[in-house]
């Protein structure tokens, strides 16, 4: 069963279309949304940035945890969970610009 009210991610962007439009579709290859081309030239980075959707909402649970190393020392355990929190929003803001 589906713990989430979403379709499970991966989710992954096609080629172009014959008529500029961008699939974006789950792991199975069932379709979620479409992006379509625009006068904005911006539909690429458009479509990456949904088909990120389910990394980034993964993302922002992990850091709302607010886990990461801990050590008994405050400062340290400070400086460690924000360094923890700034990989994770790293890697996300990456798969959703497309720089993965």
């Amino acid at each position: 069963m589906n713990k989430h009210k979403h379709t499970e991610g991966p989710w992954i962007t096609g080629t172009h279309g014959s008529h500029g439009e961008i699939p974006i579709r789950e792991k199975n290859g069932y379709l979620i949304a479409t992006v379509w081309e625009d006068d904005s030239n911006n539909e690429t980075a458009d479509a990456e940035l949904i088909a990120a959707a389910p990394e980034l909402l993964e993302a922002l649970r992990e850091i709302r945890k607010g886990q990461g190393r801990y050590s008994q020392d405050q400062l340290e355990h400070a400086s460690n969970t924000i360094e923890d929190m700034k990989e994770i929003a790293d890697k996300a803001i990456s798969l959703a610009t497309g720089r993965e």
